[in-house]
């Protein structure tokens, strides 16, 4: 019996069921048997990970008929109950399957992942319902620092507002939009200043930096005047320490001195065996998604500690002339 053979693609039509106590698998609508249709020595894979109801790997023995086979062992499996299910074949490396280390069991190699707090502050003003900004200060509570353990807030974290995590886009900075065109040569701008926004932030206009020296209702005075036009609708970007801009309003309003909660997408782990062939290797520009040779390859994606989507790759067997082309190697690279 080979250790491996080259082919991802093994046809592997109807659906099965799993009697874990003889390690019978019974068929419906299968060809187990016959040629390129689940032979003794391919890897079954029980269930689909795209639609996250798979249930493990493990090795095919014998084979009674086109419609029963038995596996050599059940180690490989969640020991969740096998019934109606579809199935893949494959010709990966038979020893991934009792290897936890790459088994589909997903409770090894799975973990979905999870928004958690990363860390509370305090409302340094007042916003209302409909407002897009945050008025937390970001320094050192919130963006870390060298007398600071918190870890940085960053664009893609989230607001808890109304029981609800509001994405944030930008950190220490937002953008509202002129109610009223202001012309060339004033020094007062006509739009509503970010919930937070105080005396000493600054606003951009064109390529210029312009200090904010007064706070009204509805606009906000500047240390110089302009010389470019803001047509009314234009964005204007304010720059501030207690300034985060969030993707959508928040629907209950902020008091100062409330505390705010922060939270981060965070942990999210999956580790699965890929055929890779030599062309999809080749044609891979991304290099966080890139292989270093075709063949049978390990891939292992998670979240960091950051929030940043990480991939790392090892290759188990380089080979050419593998054959792809399953369901398994559509979501490749895969999504935590």
């Amino acid at each position: 019996m080979a250790l491996w053979g080259n082919n991802d693609a093994v046809v592997s039509i109807g659906t099965v069921s799993l009697d874990y106590s003889t390690g019978v698998v019974t068929g419906s609508g299968t060809t187990f048997g016959t040629a390129g249709n689940g032979v003794v020595g391919d890897v079954i894979r029980f269930g689909t990970r795209i639609d996250g109801t798979y249930f493990g790997d493990a090795v095919i023995v014998s084979v009674a008929g086109t419609q029963a086979c038995t596996i050599g062992s059940t180690e490989g499996l969640s020991g969740v109950a096998i019934a109606g299910t579809d199935f893949t074949v494959s010709q990966l490396p038979k020893y991934t399957v009792l290897d936890r280390s790459y088994s589909d069991n997903p409770l090894a190699n799975h973990e979905s992942p999870s928004i958690n707090t990363l860390v509370v502050g305090s409302a340094a003003a007042t916003a209302s319902v409909g407002s897009t900004c945050v008025p937390v200060f970001n320094g050192t509570q919130l963006l870390g620092g060298p007398f600071s353990v918190k870890p940085p807030l960053q664009a893609g974290d989230f607001v808890v507002n109304d029981g609800n995590n509001i994405k944030i886009n930008r950190v220490g900075s937002a953008v509202t939009a002129a109610t009223v065109a202001s012309g060339v040569g004033t020094d007062i701008i006509l739009a509503v200043a970010p919930a937070g926004t105080i005396v000493g932030d600054t606003i951009t206009v064109g390529n210029a930096i312009k200090a904010i020296t007064a706070i009204g209702g509805t606009n906000v005075s500047i240390a110089s005047t302009i010389d470019t036009l803001i047509a009314a609708g234009s964005p204007i970007v304010f720059t501030g320490d207690n300034l985060i801009n969030l993707d959508s309003a928040i629907t209950a309003g902020i008091t100062a001195g409330d505390q705010v909660t922060f939270k981060r997408l965070h942990k999210g782990y999956d580790k699965y065996a890929y055929a890779v062939s030599e062309a999809e290797t080749e044609a891979v520009t991304n290099n966080s998604y890139k292989v270093a040779h075709g063949g049978w390859v390990g891939v292992t994606t998670y979240i960091d500690t950051n929030g940043n989507y990480r991939v790392k790759s090892e290759v188990l067997v380089a080979m050419s002339g593998i054959t792809t082309g399953s369901e398994r190697n559509n979501e490749f690279p895969p999504n935590v």
